[in-house]
């Protein structure tokens, strides 16, 4: 080794090495800035998306309160409520309603032994089929739910009836 290498290492200004500090700190914020300017935005994004999913939570939400409500009142109507109503009634030869407070699960028409005629008795529709019930006889109808609305009642021309209804709610 004939000749000796030697390399002089000569001093870095301090200006240089704070421009250069500076330079790498300023480049290491932008990156910073950057990341949390996407962080941001997917945080955007995940509240508009939070609050698309609650409003259709809502809107769910109603329609199955909607939905409950109306289970709610189809189960009132079908489960019976277990009293029993009476009436006594003469029936002549134009059409008489029943109508019912509330619908009716089933009744019974007697016709006295006493009536002077068949009765002819229509359900929930004027005009239905006609089920004749001769004197002393009982008609039975059982719809197993609070169907029955209405009942019609009428007699042959000239005729009357007496007849005792005992039905369900």
């Amino acid at each position: 080794m004939s000749e000796e290498r030697v390399e002089r290492v000569e001093r870095i200004p301090s200006e240089v090495l704070q421009a250069f500090l500076m330079d790498e700190i300023a480049s290491r914020l932008g990156d910073l800035q950057n990341t949390m300017v996407k962080m941001l935005n997917k945080i955007g994004e995940a509240e508009q998306r939070l609050e698309e999913n609650t409003k259709k939570i809502e809107e769910n939400t109603q329609k199955i309160e909607g939905a409950m409500a109306k289970l709610e009142r189809l189960l009132r109507e079908t489960i019976p409520a277990g009293a029993v109503e009476s009436i006594t009634l003469t029936v002549g030869d134009k059409i008489q309603q029943v109508k019912p407070e509330t619908p009716w699960v089933s009744f019974s028409i007697y016709n006295r032994p006493e009536s002077q005629s068949k009765v002819y008795v229509m359900v929930n529709k004027k005009g239905a089929d006609r089920h004749p019930v001769e004197p002393d006889d009982t008609y039975e109808v059982d719809l197993k739910v609070p169907k029955i609305r209405a009942i019609y009642l009428v007699c042959d021309a000239g005729g009357s009836a007496v007849v005792d209804i005992s039905a369900v709610r």
